[in-house]
């Protein structure tokens, strides 16, 4: 098996661990000649192509020496356009361009939710400020790019508060700046719990669906710092996102796969928020592998080359929590100074189940700004969630980095 894998920074490198795994032989494309996955690959393994050019990556397809089994992009929308693309045009399996816009596009994604029946907070497209005041008059607003990956350009205003028309207008000069098509959505912001789903989607086989609590950091709050399984939802809410889910997927007719899901609870009310054809990011990969011992990238990537996909996710282990490791500090990494986690471990009865550092020192760093400028992470286990966030969390504190 050949595999194209679109993106190779650290969240997309878990598809290249995961063609390690399957024996499968694999390139990887990316616009950054010096990405993460550069680092780990041969310089035949590794070409770098913008990934977000659909053409210019079929084309570079088109002119390897042998033919592709799968194209694969995990853990990031930007690529997956492209993956769609490449997937019609050589007949491969996974998801095509006429399901592209309801993934990627938000604004798409809100009509979908309404077709569907699941409720979603009211979005509009952005045409005007005088527009934005009269519809989300003394609201508390989102602003979103509607097509732009994770919390990149995301920003949240109380229109009822004190000098708010000058912020409004510089966030919606920054929100339209990471948008490749310079349009963003206005949406009503849910004051609630975030939580959020990881759903691996089979069309006649049982399903994987897992639930997560979100922990969000940076700026303005909208940026995940750390998730925890299981969620401490109540069943009948789970219920309700595990419906909402499905009708989205079945309504709209979506393929078969990882698909990763916001939601919002408030007043006894669940609300999708987004939904992605992919496996989430910021260590929700290593995090429902360690509760569940499914690992979605690998079981994606069965999936799309015609393989059985495993069933073994009924069996859930000790409760786990992740944290993301950054820095608000800017430029060259000098130095880190890590505490004991067997220490840590011994004390408080907890398992550091994996704790890595990918950034490497003499490396740039670019401050805290979204969930991309994370220098590592780690998965905590233990018998309870509150046990293992502490521990976490002593070990996060612990850590002097120059």
């Amino acid at each position: 098996m050949f595999i194209v894998i679109l993106g190779g920074s650290r969240p997309q490198f878990s598809a290249v661990e995961a063609c390690h795994e399957l024996g499968y032989d694999f390139i990887v494309f990316d616009g950054n000649k010096d990405c993460f996955a550069t680092k780990y690959v041969t310089k035949e393994q590794f070409k770098q192509i913008n990934i977000m050019d659909k053409e210019q990556v079929l084309n570079a397809i088109n002119h390897l020496p042998f033919r592709i089994d799968a194209c694969v992009s995990t853990q990031t929308d930007v690529a997956i356009e492209a993956q769609a693309y490449v997937n019609k045009a050589l007949k491969l399996t996974g998801i095509n361009p006429n399901q592209v816009s309801i993934v990627l596009d938000k604004y798409e994604m809100s009509l979908a939710c309404k077709k569907a029946k699941v409720t979603h907070p009211k979005t509009i497209i952005f045409e005007s400020i005088d527009q934005i005041l009269r519809e989300f008059k003394n609201m508390k607003i989102v602003i979103k790019p509607t097509d732009s990956s994770g919390s990149k350009g995301v920003y949240i205003l109380d229109l009822a508060s004190n000098k708010f028309q000058e912020k409004l207008a510089q966030f919606i000069k920054d929100s339209v700046s990471f948008s490749p098509s310079k349009q963003i959505i206005i949406q009503e912001f849910i004051d609630g719990v975030e939580v959020g789903a990881q759903y691996f989607h089979l069309n006649n086989e049982e399903s994987l669906f897992i639930m997560h609590d979100d922990q969000l950091g940076g700026p303005y709050k909208n940026i995940p710092i750390g998730h925890s399984m299981p969620c401490n939802l109540d069943d009948i809410y789970i219920q309700d996102c595990k419906s909402s889910i499905e009708n989205f997927i079945f309504t709209n007719a979506l393929p078969e796969g990882p698909y990763n899901v916001d939601f919002i609870v408030k007043d006894n009310k669940i609300y999708l928020i987004e939904i992605g054809a992919r496996v989430g990011a910021t260590c929700l990969q290593e995090l429902t592998y360690e509760y569940l011992g499914f690992n979605l990238i690998k079981e994606q990537i069965k999936l799309i080359t015609g393989f059985q996909v495993s069933r073994n996710f009924k069996k859930k282990r000790l409760p786990v929590v992740s944290r993301m490791i950054f820095s608000e500090k800017k430029g060259i990494f000098k130095s880190i100074s890590i505490p004991d986690l067997e220490k840590i471990e011994k004390e408080m009865h907890v398992s550091f189940r994996e704790f890595k550092i990918d950034t490497k020192i003499g490396e740039n760093l670019n401050g805290f700004n979204s969930g991309r400028d994370r220098l590592g992470y780690m998965v905590v286990s233990s018998e309870s969630i509150k046990n293992a966030s502490n521990a976490i969390n002593k070990a996060y504190y612990g850590i002097k980095i120059n």
